[in-house]
């Protein structure tokens, strides 16, 4: 199916330890998002692609280095803290198999979901099916074309709406099933992000078969119908204070209510899916952000 999909994940921020000021560990509680810093290639407000050190909303799970931000007059849309991304020189070992998909409650050590760093973004489980059923939902038969916008429910005063951190395309897909041993492997996925990611959310194979799809999200190199997919981002330049996340609301795709899962809408062409990515991109570029299209991998 064609769709665009607004996704809902947790929108708190991550801070630091309680113990060390400068440090987070690995996340084994609910999901929260970090904003972060890494070098990476991105596209300029006049179309031209560079490179450098950007900072962005996004999921990272395992530890990350720590400082504080300062809020303007303690806007709460602003964050609090820069994490740039480490990576543990053993990955832990995870305990049991993740209820992320179902409402991010963690209890385990917490998997990243999408995936926006690498060659390409990823994004491989999180509500792709119902852990009450355990059957796929519809994220789990997305067409190539379709635009996932993984988001928060935000609010100012009496106002709601929804806060974008990333715009994924789902240009390719491999299609696995959680019960086989096997899954997943294939040249385009590392050892390493089957560590980090999937197996932190299936630690083994499961005892009933379910099939569910690795996305791969559409590269600046390789667009579908002159989409790719992208993080709003700003170019590093020293300073102490980030930016919101870009703000949806009102716009038929979207619930500006909507606090968990998400909502799919059907798209009836190609054409459609791309006058939709073509206005978020505007947003991205009228908030005075870029579009990050490659970050460092940790």
């Amino acid at each position: 199916m064609l769709q665009v999909v607004q996704f809902l994940h947790p929108g708190q921020e991550h801070g630091h330890d309680a113990h060390d000021q400068h440090y987070r560990s690995w996340n084994s509680g609910p999901h929260k998002r970090k904003f972060l810093v890494s070098e990476g290639s991105y596209v300029d407000q006049d179309g031209t692609v560079a490179s450098g050190g950007l900072t962005f909303w996004g999921e990272w799970e395992p530890p990350s280095s720590v400082k504080s931000l300062r809020q303007p007059n303690d806007d709460p849309l602003y964050p609090k803290w820069l994490h740039h991304p480490l990576l543990p020189s053993k990955i832990p070992t995870p305990q049991g198999q993740s209820t992320c998909c179902g409402g991010c409650q963690g209890g385990s050590y917490q998997n990243t979901d999408p995936f926006v760093f690498g060659d390409a973004f990823k994004y491989v489980v999180c509500q792709q099916y119902s852990p009450s059923k355990m059957t796929p939902t519809k994220l789990a038969r997305l067409d190539r074309g379709s635009i996932v916008l993984f988001g928060s429910k935000g609010h100012q005063g009496n106002i709601s709406f929804f806060q974008v951190d990333t715009v994924f395309v789902v240009g390719d897909y491999l299609e696995y099933d959680t019960q086989d041993a096997d899954a997943l492997f294939d040249d385009r996925v590392s050892s390493l992000y089957l560590q980090i990611v999937y197996r932190m959310a299936f630690p083994e194979p499961t005892d009933y078969p379910m099939k569910l799809r690795l996305y791969f999200g559409a590269t600046y190199a390789h667009p579908i119908h002159g989409m790719y997919s992208f993080v709003p981002a700003r170019v590093l330049d020293g300073q102490d204070v980030g930016f919101p996340r870009i703000r949806l609301h009102d716009r038929p795709y979207i619930s500006n209510n909507l606090s968990l899962k998400f909502k799919s809408t059907e798209s009836h062409s190609l054409a459609e899916n791309h006058a939709t990515w073509s206005e978020l991109r505007q947003l991205t570029r009228d908030s005075g952000c870029v579009e990050a299209i490659s970050l460092q991998h940790p």
